[in-house]
């Protein structure tokens, strides 16, 4: 009695402990890919300051990765001192990996305010709606 009571509790322990977990909702299930984009480099360098009234040549390399298309984008939004100043596609991305190098002018016209620039890099797969993944790049505003 004391066998066959052993037995079922061991044969019970995987549907007791496994109970609520369906597919991909288990703890030890893979988590989904994800679009990955990584600065590799950037100059001037975050958190450099760019003059006021000039336009500044930022020069980056980025590594891509799409987990949700084959191919894709790399746009830019620059935010500036309390406005949106430039927006726009970087380079088309025609394989699901690589390195892309580009290259853009920012400017701060010399009539605003404020103290600091954003840069936005933004991966943005063939036929989504909305990018993935971004990485931000700040600058402070030299009067």
């Amino acid at each position: 009695m004391r066998r066959s009571l052993r037995h079922i509790l061991l044969l019970a322990l995987p549907v007791l402990f496994g109970a609520g977990c369906n597919g991909d909702d288990s703890p030890t299930a893979p988590l989904p890919r994800q679009d990955v984009l990584t600065l590799t480099r950037i100059t001037p360098a975050d958190g450099a300051s760019i003059p006021r009234g000039q336009t500044t040549q930022v020069d980056a390399v980025f590594h891509y990765e799409f987990a949700t298309a084959a191919r894709g984008s790399l746009a830019v939004i620059v935010l500036g001192p309390g406005a949106f100043l430039d927006a726009g596609t970087l380079a088309q991305l025609d394989s699901r990996a690589g390195d892309v190098s580009v290259a853009l002018g920012v400017r701060v016209p010399s009539g605003s305010t404020g103290d600091s620039v954003s840069v936005r890099f933004a991966l943005a797969p063939e036929g989504a709606t909305t990018t993935t993944v971004s990485v931000a790049v700040n600058y402070r505003v030299a009067t």
